[in-house]
């Protein structure tokens, strides 16, 4: 039997005695315990930081963010319809945010040749909740060209889990309209220079008019959805796209502007309109029972066709946008702190209370310490040896 002595030490439960090789493992553990106790293996406690910062580092990496970040993008295109145009155009479509510091892409301006398709993105979102955007075609006056005018409003919904893995869902439609679009689609109208494809060889009047919704006094828990409708006074008046009978309606969420749609003219005459809100009787709201009066003149000059609107409300002339203004008188929670409230519920944990600048540092004591006590851990190891 092999005997192995160790030493007493200044721990006095450790006197000297024999060891079996069986026990020769546990003797060289309580060994090392001791050691540590003694101060003689100070890079144990550089090891007890290692093993912290290393555990704690990617938990603030996680955290930092908190969630895995998720790229989208937004598909938008060009339409051309008309003549058939000799050479291509370029035009440019346009991407805003409706809220400063929100995500957005690296360019918010694309040009598309002709008729084309396009991409806004990637969007990098690293965290949940609704992104508001608008997508627009700038209007540049192409030549023999009547460019879209309509604005595409854009929701982003980022969804978390559990685990932190985030997830879209994009909701896009045409301003004032409800009808869920996969793509902002401009459709720009082309006539060539001989007049042929237009009616009479004249170059139609084109109007957009608009109507705008505003919510005075109280504060609505919630959103709701308005509608207003455009009516032609008479058979012969042109209406928008998406009119039924003479009669458009479209639809305002909270507040905010909608478009009727484009309006061409290709005869020169005096065409009138009605506007109006409908009283849908959402609890808490007085409506607005104003009726707006359009007059639109189109006169001719040298083959093209120029229109005039004048907008009346009771016989006062207005702005050429038509305003509502209901007022809430209803009771609930004020719609900020709702809002605050929910983003207060959602909003991920960052971990921020344990600074990633001490993680970072408390590792890089403990490695410049476990190397110091190397040299004295291998004189030990070899002084040991020696004495047995």
């Amino acid at each position: 039997m092999r005997i192995i002595t160790v030493r007493q030490g200044h721990v006095g439960w450790f006197a000297e005695r024999p060891f079996s090789k069986g026990s020769m493992i546990s003797c060289r553990l309580r060994t090392l315990i001791v050691w540590i106790l003694q101060g003689r293996l100070l890079g144990g406690m550089f090891v007890i930081l290692l093993l912290a910062a290393c555990f704690a580092i990617p938990e603030q990496a996680v955290s930092a963010s908190g969630n895995t970040p998720v790229a989208v993008f937004i598909p938008a295109e060009v339409v051309i319809s008309g003549d058939s145009p000799g050479t291509d155009t370029v035009f440019h479509l346009c991407m805003e945010r409706m809220t400063e510091g929100i995500p957005a892409p690296a360019e918010t301006t694309l040009a598309v040749t002709g008729a084309g398709r396009v991409t806004f993105g990637p969007v990098q979102f690293n965290a949940p909740g609704d992104y508001q955007y608008r997508i627009f075609e700038l209007q540049e006056n192409a030549e023999h060209y009547i460019c879209d005018s309509c604005v595409y409003l854009v929701t982003v919904r980022i969804f978390s889990d559990a685990q932190g893995l985030l997830t879209s869902e994009i909701w896009m439609a045409k301003q004032g309209e409800t009808a869920k679009s996969a793509s902002a689609i401009f459709t720009n109208h082309y006539q060539n220079g001989t007049g042929e494809g237009t009616v009479s060889g004249k170059y139609p009047a084109v109007i957009d008019p608009l109507v705008q919704k505003k919510v005075s006094a109280g504060s609505p828990p919630a959103a709701s959805m308005f509608l207003f409708v455009l009516k032609a006074d008479s058979p012969i008046c042109p209406m928008p796209d998406g009119s039924i009978g003479g009669v458009r309606t479209v639809s305002i969420y909270g507040t905010g502007t909608g478009d009727f749609g484009k309006i061409v003219y290709y005869s020169p005459g005096i065409y009138s309109y009605t506007c109006y809100e409908v009283n849908t009787g959402i609890a808490g709201y007085t409506y607005d029972a104003s009726i707006f009066a359009m007059k639109v003149v189109v006169t001719e000059s040298d083959g093209r066709l120029s229109a005039i609107r004048t907008v009346s409300k009771e016989g006062i002339p207005q702005a050429e946008t038509f305003v509502f203004d209901n007022v809430y008188s209803g009771t609930g929670i004020s719609r900020q702190k709702t809002e605050n409230n929910t983003a207060k519920q959602t909003s991920p944990k960052t971990g921020d209370d344990y600074p990633y600048e001490l993680q970072v540092a408390l590792m890089m004591i403990a490695v410049i310490g476990a190397a110091g006590t190397l040299p004295h851990i291998l004189f030990a190891r070899h002084e040991r040896r020696s004495r047995s």
